[in-house]
């Protein structure tokens, strides 16, 4: 995995029984480190494709209906010889 992104909730925060903290809400996008041998060829391929489909992932997470805003969803993008590709829960 090279490239992560997670989106939290909003939820009411009552000291961990249930919700999440507010500084945790949102969307969080983590870059994972690449092997030395793979950097210029990952960076390649998030630059022509991943990022833009992080882009839209965030755009549609945003317009979401609130069925799906409500949970936690993960995605994120791996690396192989073929460039990167998405796994993952979409945004409806």
């Amino acid at each position: 995995m090279v490239l992560a992104v997670q989106w939290v909730p909003s939820r009411s925060f009552n000291l961990g029984a249930e919700g999440y903290h507010p500084s945790a809400v949102g969307i969080h996008v983590h870059v994972r480190p690449v092997r030395s041998a793979d950097r210029v060829a990952v960076r390649s391929s998030l630059r022509s494709q991943g990022l833009q489909e992080l882009r839209e992932w965030v755009m549609r997470a945003q317009r979401a209906p609130e069925t799906w805003r409500s949970e936690v969803h993960f995605g994120c993008w791996r690396y192989d010889e073929d460039g990167v590709r998405f796994e993952g829960d979409l945004p409806m």
